[in-house]
């Protein structure tokens, strides 16, 4: 688990693995620091890692984007 916060725009980024997101004790840990930063006005955000395969994930939405990019250029 990794957490870290940014002042600037008031976010709290929790980023959690595929175990941990799955542990009802790590989350119910989460609860108290979760409701203290939302307290002090800070948008919580817990990001969970997935199942699927980190490079090949990336190469498909880069793919993506280059295909939006080139069909903007078309138009």
């Amino acid at each position: 688990m990794r957490i870290y916060t940014d002042e600037n725009d008031r976010l709290l980024a929790v980023w959690l693995t595929k175990a941990e997101h799955e542990d009802k004790d790590i989350l119910a840990s989460l609860r108290p620091v979760v409701a203290q930063f939302k307290a002090m006005n800070y948008q919580p955000v817990i990001y969970c890692s997935g199942t699927g395969d980190l490079q090949e994930n990336t190469a498909a939405l880069l793919r993506s984007a280059r295909r939006e990019m080139a069909d903007k250029t078309v138009q």
